[in-house]
């Protein structure tokens, strides 16, 4: 059964670097912050904090259902 796995931290943590080690040919990585980018071309801008959860969590559940576990 795939899992999903939180990391939760302050900013600058280390959360995402951390996460990197877990990422592997079985378990995929996904990122606020990635997704922030990718839908805003900016890492710091909360204004469409909605939408990129929405993403984030449809990213996840696709990956889960695929087999993946997802950090």
């Amino acid at each position: 059964m795939p899992r999903l796995i939180f990391i939760v931290g302050v900013p600058g943590s280390g959360k995402s670097t951390y996460a990197k080690t877990l990422e592997n040919d079985k378990t995929k990585v996904l990122s606020s912050d990635v997704i922030r980018r990718q839908l805003n071309h900016q890492n710091n801008d909360a204004s469409k904090t909605q939408d990129v959860f929405e993403v984030l969590f449809k990213r996840a559940q696709d990956l889960l259902k695929r087999g993946y576990n997802v950090v």
